[in-house]
């Protein structure tokens, strides 16, 4: 008899993923894709977004100080990456037990 797994199945999120890989609205409203959900130590996919984020911060600071994009184009790229870094600081966060 195989031996259960401590916390369930663990390739659960990863079959969800191929059974709704073509359904458009699966991943919409309620149900959030593996990559971006909490977990317990963390979820090491926000080193990832830090990365992306630190990298759309550098373009939007370069880009705004040479004078080669406008304004909006500017502020808009330093703002999504303030969003990333501080989505990728929420995910390596350890989830808080009550």
């Amino acid at each position: 008899m195989a031996k259960r797994h401590p916390l369930g199945d663990p390739f659960r999120e990863w079959r969800e993923i191929q059974d709704h890989r073509y359904d458009p609205g699966h991943w919409l409203g309620g149900n959030i894709d593996p990559m971006y959900r909490r977990r317990r130590n963390g979820n090491p996919s926000g080193y990832y977004m830090i990365v992306g984020g630190g990298i759309a911060l550098g373009a939007g600071a370069a880009y705004l100080r040479a004078g080669g994009w406008n304004m909006a184009y500017g502020i808009s790229a330093l703002l999504i990456g303030v969003i990333m870094l501080i989505a990728g600081k929420r995910l390596l966060a350890k989830e808080k037990r009550d």
